[in-house]
């Protein structure tokens, strides 16, 4: 994976022969005819838009009759996370203690200090409200800890605009 090319290299796993994260050359000895060999490679995205991958064969024995099938890319379309505008509700949360993902995250709740939310389950039973949420329900409801599953929500952030209404999800 080329430096700028908007990927990270994590990690690879090849069917056959070896592949070099350095130079994202893969090199196989012999392969048989119609025997497929296959290459994972695994990244993260670390950039947004449209990120392009290519794969290219360079060179092969005997000589490769046909040239039209040894390039090939793939796009990729990245956008960005909605849970990174202010306001807005990261709606997966898993409440295990880990210290990771604990609570439910209103991004920028410091902005929006008069929001109310107001979180139901399927029945339409209210299961936790706030007024001016600061991020820190943790799943829990007068019983105690709530089961995994969905749950939805209203949130008002005070400030004039409409409130908005979705789904969370408690994974456990």
């Amino acid at each position: 994976i080329a430096q700028g090319s908007g990927f990270e290299y994590i990690s690879d796993v090849p069917s056959k022969g070896d592949y070099d994260e350095l130079t994202g050359v893969w090199s196989i000895e012999e392969l048989l005819p119609e025997e497929v060999a296959t290459l994972v490679i695994i990244v993260n995205a670390v950039e947004v838009g449209t990120l392009q991958n290519t794969a290219r064969l360079l060179d092969s024995f005997p000589l490769d009759n046909n040239e039209e099938n040894n390039v090939f890319t793939v796009e990729v379309e990245v956008g960005r996370s909605p849970c990174e505008d202010p306001g807005t509700l990261c709606n997966m949360f898993s409440p295990n203690g880990d210290g990771i993902n604990d609570t439910l995250v209103l991004n920028g709740h410091g902005l929006f200090p008069n929001n109310s939310l107001f979180v139901f389950d399927r029945y339409g039973n209210i299961v936790f409200s706030e007024r001016g949420y600061d991020s820190t329900w943790n799943g829990t409801g007068k019983n105690g800890n709530l089961p995994k599953g969905t749950y939805f929500y209203i949130l008002d952030l005070g400030d004039g605009s409409e409130p908005t209404k979705g789904w969370i999800q408690i994974i456990r």
